[in-house]
């Protein structure tokens, strides 16, 4: 390499004046084995530090290449633990997906249980349920695998990694991401990881909804310091996600269901140096010398993403809790009527607790198989008038009834029991009664989705 030249050229400068003024032959060839030997240690020392790369990957086994020390290969889904050091931190374990593997078609590549795709570096990827409706509503799946050497506190690093949505997903979503921990905690419930701060995500918190082909998260991450794996998956709470429908391809004769599911591949965690004079500076090598290099020997990867999403429309995140009262002398359609699911300000996601509201309904309706519902929809009037020049806030109303009905025929409630009807912001909440001071309140009880027995 021409960077190795440049530094022996730079060791030996001192040895060959040495040489030139030795003036007998018995110095002359001594002089020559001293300088032999000097070449030889000067050639291994700019061999080693050439090796010493600051683009070296931190995450062990970032694309998936390595099977763990047993040496057997995936056999089902579930068996991110045959990969060497990834596993899944809750009880709901990720998939492991190899080119090797023919006789079982569910975790080949490229076709597999969900759908088709390629690697997107070396032969083989993973993947992960990221978010699903019904009644396994908070099972996910997650990713973790310990990093080379703990993060260095204040330090900056770039964290890429890439994702493709499965063909048997019904749903696209966004918020897919990452995030660091000092020490690894595994639960053994089926239950969602849920972060405040997620590390790194898509810089515009994009939905990932290509079938074909790879989309890159990446972002930059300033250490704590201590941090020891990484962890990627969705780690935000329903309610907050964006989703949209997911169109399978009619080439694809994978089994579409209600979750949004993801391949991942290519993790790699690395030094960030915003600058190539940053850079430069931290290989130890003068400006001099580096005019000389090529860019080739340079090696010098800018992390081309920066963390944090784009400015959003700050508007009331209350949402309203329900914990209806029911009594037993009430009939089927009083505590049909008393069930209400509650939303954020233009969203359409089930809260937890929207989430058992609907999980009432359906126990109500799966004891009495002849009754039928209307799901009525609202909105507030501030989501109304907003929604005028801004199109995802309209139809508010709209895109929550769908959202429940779809949910409750996700619950295997018969669509021919169903009804939608839509109020917009006309039929405001009996408790939204205009209290000064209670505006916010009376708007987050305005968002929402009410049931009535037919």
């Amino acid at each position: 390499m021409e960077f190795t030249q440049i530094l022996i050229q730079k060791m030996l400068k001192p040895l060959l004046k040495r040489l030139k003024i030795m003036k007998s032959t018995k110095l002359k060839m001594k002089g020559v084995l001293f300088v032999s030997a000097m070449c030889l240690m000067a050639f291994l020392e700019t061999k080693t530090y050439a090796q010493e790369d600051l683009n070296t990957n931190l995450t062990v086994n970032g694309s998936f290449e390595e099977l763990d020390n047993s040496r057997k290969k995936p056999k089902k889904l579930g068996s991110i633990d045959k990969l060497k050091d990834w596993e899944s931190p809750t009880g709901v374990k990720a998939d492991a997906f190899r080119s090797d593997v023919k006789d079982v078609p569910e975790v080949g590549i490229p076709k597999n249980k969900y759908g088709q795709e390629d690697p997107q570096h070396g032969d083989h990827y993973a993947g992960i349920l990221a978010f699903q409706t019904g009644k396994k509503s908070k099972e996910r799946s997650y990713l973790s695998v310990p990093l080379t050497t703990p993060l260095k506190k204040n330090k900056e690093y770039c964290v890429e990694f890439y994702v493709s949505l499965g063909e048997a997903s019904k749903y696209a979503i966004n918020s897919i991401g990452a995030i660091f921990r000092k020490k690894l905690d595994p639960i053994a419930d089926k239950v969602p990881i849920i972060e405040d701060k997620i590390h790194i995500q898509h810089p515009e918190n994009i939905i990932f909804n290509a079938f074909n082909g790879w989309e890159k998260i990446c972002g930059t991450y300033k250490a704590r310091g201590g941090e020891q794996y990484i962890l990627i998956g969705n780690f935000t709470a329903s309610g907050n996600l964006k989703r949209e429908s997911a169109r399978k391809p009619k080439n694809i004769k994978a089994s579409v269901k209600t979750i949004s599911y993801y391949y991942i591949d290519n993790v790699t965690v690395r030094e960030y140096f915003p600058t190539e004079d940053s850079y430069r500076s931290a290989m130890k090598i003068s400006k001099e010398d580096w005019a000389d290099m090529t860019n080739n020997d340079k090696n010098y990867q800018p992390c081309q993403c920066k963390s944090g999403g784009v400015e959003e429309d700050h508007y009331s995140d209350l949402i309203n809790d329900h914990f209806p009262i029911i009594e037993d002398e009430m009939n089927l359609g009083e505590k049909i009527a008393a069930h209400q699911v509650y939303f954020g300000f233009g969203k359409d996601e089930l809260t937890d607790n929207g989430e058992e509201n609907l999980v009432e309904i359906v126990k109500l309706l799966e004891e009495n198989p002849s009754a039928s519902i209307t799901v009525i929809g609202h909105t507030d009037a501030e989501e109304d008038k907003v929604g005028l020049d801004k199109p995802m806030y309209s139809k508010m109303d709209q895109k929550r009834a769908k959202k429940v009905y779809d949910e409750l025929v996700a619950y295997d409630i018969d669509r021919s029991r169903l009804t939608i009807e839509l109020k917009n912001s006309t039929s405001p909440h009996p408790l939204a009664e205009g209290i000064e001071g209670e505006e916010e309140l009376d708007q987050a009880r305005n968002r929402r989705v009410e049931f009535k027995l037919k």
